[in-house]
């Protein structure tokens, strides 16, 4: 959790797995910031510390996905991974799954 103006303000996700192939994998897959403390860091901070920390728990591999950036958008989020140090690999597709109507 990182306190922006002394309050809460961002807050990471990652848990470790065990079960990979060829050792135990962090997964960083979620964060979030409130829209008034983005742009200082918070996310950059907390990526980091679960960097740090990944290792220390033993895994060997840390991955994250994030959203494309398409012709004229900005991901902060993909931006700060790139950063960090994580290299992309592929693009995914989403799918989205509807109820049929009856």
């Amino acid at each position: 959790m990182v306190e922006v103006t002394g309050a809460p303000s961002s807050a990471p996700s990652r848990r470790a797995r065990r079960e990979v192939r060829n050792g135990a994998c962090a997964h960083m897959f979620a964060g979030a910031t409130l829209p008034d403390a983005r742009g200082r860091g918070a996310q950059s901070a907390l990526l980091a510390a679960r960097l740090r920390a990944a290792p220390a728990e033993g895994c060997r591999w840390i991955v994250a996905e994030t959203g494309v950036e398409g012709p004229g958008e900005h991901n902060p989020s993909l931006r700060n991974l790139v950063r960090a140090g994580f290299e992309p690999m592929y693009d995914r597709p989403d799918w989205l799954w509807h109820a049929r109507p009856k």
